[in-house]
């Protein structure tokens, strides 16, 4: 017998529900699965699943809209992110749990001092960004900022796979050359 989450039944809209109830139905394993690949616990993984499923009611409008073909690519970058937060959320907040009083102090010091050196990192990459030509900033951004894949680049572009790795080698070495001419790297 299948248990429908809580949070899924509490829709008040029925078209909602029964969708919801659709997806759960047919993904809760994958979802369960990719959430355990992360966080490494059972019922972690049950807690991540249960998280997402809040998240994904909330986005409701945003998951109707997704094409029937890439919601399966969608369901498990929603699941994925979720247990992800929540592993870096609590590895951050189990990171100084140890310590007491100054130490403590200290530690949180430290952390401020992390912050203001990768925020420099980041003021430095926008600059050596800002140097490099319109095609090299596309293709970086499409990789690292909006996090598409090869292929998503590839089809946007309107070329091979194979020549988006080359170009974004290629970007990538320009962007080096540039952090060191500017003596950031």
């Amino acid at each position: 017998m299948m248990f429908i989450p809580v949070a899924i039944l509490s829709i008040g809209n029925e078209d909602d529900r029964a969708f919801m109830v659709r997806l759960y139905v047919d993904y809760r394993w994958l979802m369960y699965k990719v959430a355990l690949s992360v966080v490494r616990e059972p019922q972690l993984a049950e807690d991540m699943v249960s998280q997402t499923l809040c998240e994904m009611i909330d986005n409701l409008e945003k998951i109707r809209a997704v094409d029937c073909c890439k919601l399966r690519g969608y369901i498990v970058s929603f699941v994925r992110n979720v247990s992800v937060d929540f592993v870096r959320k609590r590895d951050r907040q189990g990171k100084y749990l140890f310590l007491t009083g100054e130490e403590a102090e200290v530690a949180a010091e430290d952390s401020v001092d992390e912050n203001l050196i990768r925020t420099a990192e980041i003021d430095a990459l926008k600059r050596g960004l800002a140097r490099l030509s319109e095609n090299d900033r596309l293709l970086l951004t499409m990789k690292y900022f909006d996090g598409l894949s090869d292929e998503e680049i590839a089809a946007r572009l309107g070329v091979a796979k194979a020549s988006v790795r080359t170009y974004l080698m290629r970007a990538r070495n320009r962007l080096c050359q540039r952090l060191k001419e500017d003596e950031l790297l």
